[in-house]
């Protein structure tokens, strides 16, 4: 599907299309933008650096009957 939400066969009947696969070719490249897109945001997402909190040192943990 592209960016319309409708399957391939609603928008080959639409714009009058002979034929599935010329819809899909012409759909397929027209999402290449939208692809691109996502991809850098994915990319973004997982080579983003978490910020690290620092909650400084943790204290003694003291064992019940010490």
């Amino acid at each position: 599907m592209d960016d319309t939400g409708a399957p391939f066969t609603v928008q080959k009947e639409l714009m009058r299309h002979a034929s599935i696969q010329t819809t899909v070719n012409v759909c397929g490249k027209a999402m290449t933008g939208t692809k691109r897109n996502a991809n850098s945001k994915v990319v973004e997402m997982i080579l983003k650096p978490k910020a690290i909190v620092d909650a400084g040192p943790a204290e003694p943990v003291l064992a019940i009957g010490s």
